[in-house]
């Protein structure tokens, strides 16, 4: 009475036979009829399964499958600035920025602050404070006034024959190739007339050469006025680098009196102050 009970529950529900079949040997519950119509909702086919029936290891939390079906902890990498570590940017560093280590991380600097930095100027408009040295093997393009050298004298050259005698001179340490420009000014008088003045300009020192020939500088009939001679002078290209001395040098060219340089006030021979200038140009 029982078994006859159950089959016509059974067929109360609608389930056929062959339905029953396929349930035939089926020994577990209805939660794993469940999870395995949710698990073949997701499209898993058989042979992505086989995929994991020969992995090893223990799937969890920071692991991950390997190719060669493995599970293995993920290794994170050693951050720093030692060898082979692994470099992490701090707060500072933004777009365009360039990289500086401070401490153990890497920050950003903008280029304002990397000139700073590394004590540079820009390239446009520069400033530059303090000693400035160029390089001995530096060129320069012709023309560049690349040193300067300037003295003053006001003590007085009295000349009575025609004899020169040195009035000014300075000296300037030049690269091999350049030139040098002499800029002077000298007072000169006389406490007569028909005693014309001469003067001369010579480069000695590493090489020598005449700058300005002799030649008068104050005509005999103007003497006694008194007044300047002045002049720029370029000297030939010096080959050799070195020291040179440049000299202005003054006589009397002829006639009785007496010939002042450095004092323009004739006659009473008071000093005034002789100048003499030198640049070394790039050629």
């Amino acid at each position: 009475m029982t078994r006859s009970r159950e089959a016509a529950n059974w067929i109360g529900t609608g389930v056929t036979s062959a339905e029953l079949d396929k349930l035939d040997g089926f020994t577990g519950t209805v939660d794993d009829l469940n999870y395995a119509k949710d698990l073949r909702a997701t499209g898993v086919t058989a042979t992505e399964f086989d995929h994991l029936d020969t992995t090893s290891g223990t799937p969890g939390s920071g692991n991950f499958l390997r190719g060669d079906k493995t599970w293995t902890a993920i290794t994170m990498p050693t951050t720093g600035i030692s060898d082979g570590n692994t470099l992490v940017a701090n707060a500072n560093v933004a777009d365009d920025d360039f990289l500086r280590v401070d401490g153990t991380s890497i920050e950003g600097r903008t280029a304002a602050e990397t000139l700073s930095d590394i004590g540079a100027a820009p390239l446009a408009s520069p400033t530059f404070s303090g000693t400035t040295n160029i390089s001995s093997g530096a060129t320069f393009p012709s023309g560049v006034i690349i040193g300067v050298e300037n003295t003053t004298t006001n003590t007085i050259v009295t000349k009575t024959d025609t004899t020169y005698a040195t009035v000014i001179s300075d000296s300037i340490t030049v690269k091999a190739g350049s030139k040098v420009l002499v800029n002077v000014s000298v007072p000169v008088s006389s406490n007569g007339d028909s005693s014309p003045a001469g003067g001369q300009i010579l480069q000695t020192g590493t090489a020598s050469a005449t700058i300005m020939s002799a030649t008068e500088i104050m005509d005999e009939h103007h003497a006694s006025s008194g007044g300047y001679f002045g002049g720029t002078f370029m000297s030939g290209v010096l080959s050799g680098a070195g020291s040179y001395t440049f000299s202005f040098q003054g006589n009397r060219l002829s006639g009785s009196n007496s010939v002042y340089f450095v004092s323009a006030n004739p006659g009473s021979g008071s000093a005034s102050i002789a100048t003499m200038t030198l640049f070394e140009i790039a050629s």
